[in-house]
């Protein structure tokens, strides 16, 4: 099928990378992938720098009182990077240790965690936005749940839980 000048317009963005690439090859519509969207992995690999969150590499965020975080969705989070009214954008830019954590740790360390390091998104998106693993989990660590993979993944393993418990109180009682 040939989408015509509209297709020109649709571009897959970091935000929907797992939202709309897994479900769509998971289903066998990967041809939509490239007619509709013109996406192929490497092409896009070599567009964007290699992890999903901007925060601390391209994002920023000041609030009206000062406090800068690394984009929007962190602000009234723990993931404050400083303060304008004790330092210089340029000092925080460039000391911040979240902004630094942004840049360093989490490509290195969240992407390399179970369901991530198996995934084919991975080298991308790095195991998602940690705001999301933070406010959704309580461990700016975890693999972003937003994401089908790790849905699922989670499922497995709270199955799997309660499956053990199951057997341990059977075992209790008898």
């Amino acid at each position: 099928m040939k989408w015509g000048k509209h297709s020109q317009k649709l571009e897959i963005s970091f935000k929907t990378l797992y939202e709309l690439v897994v479900p769509l090859e998971e289903s066998g519509r990967t041809d939509d992938l490239r007619e509709v969207w013109q996406f192929d992995p490497a092409s896009f690999s070599s567009r964007y720098r290699k992890v999903f969150c901007e925060a601390g590499w391209t994002d920023l965020c000041i609030s009206a009182g000062g406090s800068v975080y690394g984009c929007v969705p962190a602000i009234n989070s723990s993931f404050v990077a400083g303060d304008l009214n004790n330092a210089s954008l340029r000092e925080i830019w460039t000391e911040s240790k979240i902004l630094n954590w942004f840049r360093e740790i989490v490509p290195q360390v969240v992407g390399q965690r179970e369901p991530c390091c198996d995934c084919v998104c991975c080298p991308i998106c790095a195991g998602g936005c940690r705001i999301s693993a933070l406010y959704l989990t309580g461990d700016r660590m975890a693999p972003d749940p937003r994401c089908p993979l790790v849905r699922r993944y989670n499922e497995k393993r709270r199955s799997t839980y309660n499956f053990r418990r199951e057997i341990a109180h059977d075992e209790k009682e008898s």
